[in-house]
């Protein structure tokens, strides 16, 4: 049977982002993207990325969860359905974006297909430079790994940037550090409570989930138990503070095991020896 080919070419557009906290800039490219991605009958992918390890930092403090959260609500606020996108945790960048294309491809011809489509990848990044380029190590695994199920395929792997939106709440353009540092500097210093001083800066972009957004940004201050003093060194040098030792309860019931195990070694010893006197 011969096989149906289309001369439309299949379209794939995917982001990729820390977004700790979710800002102005994101949101702006993320709805491009969507909207992009909607009009050529296709699905786009936003891939959010942690620390490592998945560690919750000053650097990297909110969720994965909270992140989707978030992107789903105020994209639904622009009228975007979030069921046209696909919200992933990004595990391998290059993986996750070749399951990405080649589901789509399969999703339409099967397995393999002959026919010779054209295919369009499009990373979307922020519009700083380097959010365009340093990610481009992906491209050519991307297309390897689509050429090996539409052999007749032509590939083309590009790379989007958009230009961060002013926001007219504020002076500067919205950074995730600088959102970050300023709830920092409200739990540990300001004069009024953290998420008051927090929402009368940002509350009017993340309106209700303000609390659940500074009480992200806050969980690594507040499990480590850190001071002022030391949120106000991190935001001078940006330098991680050093994590707690272990309690000392922790380490002499460490110690105290230990040395159990080393006094029943000694006796199985000594009864090993006296046996072989006999």
């Amino acid at each position: 049977m011969e096989e149906k080919c289309s001369e439309e070419p299949l379209h794939f557009y995917y982001f990729i982002g820390r977004l700790n906290p979710p800002h102005v800039g994101h949101l702006t490219a993320l709805k491009t993207m969507v909207e992009l991605a909607i009009s050529q009958g296709s699905k786009a992918l936003i891939l959010l990325g942690s620390g490592p390890q998945k560690e919750r930092t000053l650097n990297n403090p909110i969720s994965f969860q909270t992140k989707a959260r978030f992107i789903q609500f105020k994209l639904e606020e622009m009228g975007i359905p979030p069921d046209s996108y696909i919200i992933e945790e990004m595990g391998n960048p290059i993986g996750n974006v070749i399951e990405y294309v080649l589901n789509g491809i399969k999703e339409k011809y099967g397995e393999t297909t002959l026919c010779p489509l054209q295919i369009d990848v499009t990373h979307v990044a922020g519009g700083k430079d380097e959010d365009t380029i340093k990610l481009s190590f992906i491209h050519e695994p991307v297309k390897k790994a689509v050429l090996k199920i539409a052999k007749n395929a032509r590939v083309s792997i590009d790379t989007l940037g958009i230009k961060p939106e002013k926001s007219s709440a504020l002076e500067e353009n919205m950074s995730a550090t600088e959102v970050r540092n300023h709830a920092y500097r409200c739990y540990g210093t300001s004069g009024e409570t953290a998420l008051d001083c927090f929402a009368s800066k940002y509350g009017w972009f993340y309106k209700e989930m303000t609390p659940l957004i500074l009480e992200d940004i806050l969980y690594p201050v507040i499990t480590q138990e850190l001071t002022p003093d030391q949120l106000e060194a991190y935001i001078s040098d940006k330098t991680l503070p050093k994590k707690k030792s272990e309690p000392t309860a922790k380490r002499a019931k460490a110690k105290g095991r230990k040395t159990k195990r080393k006094g029943k070694k000694t006796k199985r010893k000594k009864r090993r020896t006296k046996n072989k006197r006999i």
